[in-house]
């Protein structure tokens, strides 16, 4: 038997293609026991940490953003963001406002933000 039209739906997912991205490359840092600011960053950590920002400063509707971390470097505490263009300022007002992760005192400091990789690295 021929399946119906009905029994042939599938769900599927639409993205926009070339839609302007920014990237935003930040700073994170936790305060230690012996108050010296020491720098944290791994993926998940930041990640989980801007998702709680952006719903806090924004509620679960207005702080549903898109962003991806791109990458961290350990060694400085930075890390890149990418978001889309009209994004960067609910992300960036999101951070500003951050000053705990797991019950540590952070701070989130947005040190660049460029259309592309290539501007970002040559900022670096």
């Amino acid at each position: 038997a021929m399946p119906t039209p009905a029994s042939r739906d599938v769900a599927q997912k639409t993205y926009e293609l070339g839609r302007p991205s920014a990237y935003v490359k930040i700073r994170m840092t936790l305060v230690g026991d012996d108050s010296r600011m020491r720098a944290c960053v791994d993926v998940a950590t930041v990640e989980g940490a801007v998702r709680v920002a952006l719903t806090r400063a924004h509620g679960a509707v207005g702080g549903a953003k898109a962003f991806e971390v791109c990458g961290a470097r350990v060694e400085d505490g930075t890390c890149v963001l990418r978001v889309d263009e009209s994004d960067v300022k609910v992300l960036w007002s999101a951070l500003t406002m951050v000053d705990e992760i797991n019950e540590r005192a952070c701070l989130f400091e947005v040190l660049a933000i460029e259309a592309s990789l290539v501007r970002l690295a040559g900022g670096m």
